[in-house]
């Protein structure tokens, strides 16, 4: 009759392959998590993108509407600028940053084209309308907003 007990052995490949597999599981595991973990933080963070953008927008669209930028809306911009710092990419706060920027610009202007001569106030007028032009259209503060505002 034949010994059929079978009888495991411990090798050197044996104890390798399996740390092996361990350390691949374990790597696929580490993996998934992070993967899980940043897909969380951005669908928590979703609303301040959000709140960034509407304080934009409300900016931008009170600039529009009364041709000069709103003072006391200045510091919903820098709020937003803050807060975009924190929440957004570097392409929406760099944008931010160049409406807040051209805003000061635009009230500095403003300033010269109501107290200076004809030649200044030319000059004032037409630096104001490239900034106005600037940022008159709503579809560009959508597309630089676009990969923020998205939820992948």
């Amino acid at each position: 009759m034949k010994n059929t007990d079978w009888k495991f052995e411990w090798t050197d490949e044996g104890a390798l392959l399996i740390s092996a597999v361990a350390l691949l599981v374990s790597v696929i595991a580490v993996g998934i998590t992070a993967l899980l973990a940043r897909k969380a933080n951005r669908i928590n963070q979703y609303p301040q993108r959000k709140a960034v953008y509407d304080d934009g927008m409300k900016f931008l669209q009170t600039w529009l509407r009364n041709g000069v930028p709103e003072k006391k809306l200045m510091p919903l911009l820098a709020k937003a600028l803050d807060n975009s710092r924190y929440t957004c990419s570097a392409k929406v706060t760099k944008h931010l940053e160049l409406i807040q920027k051209d805003a000061a610009k635009a009230h500095y202007l403003e300033g010269r084209i109501n107290h200076g001569d004809e030649e200044v106030r030319d000059e004032a007028l037409e630096e104001n309308r490239i900034i106005f032009d600037r940022h008159s259209d709503f579809d560009k503060l959508y597309e630089v907003f676009k990969k923020d505002l998205t939820i992948k």
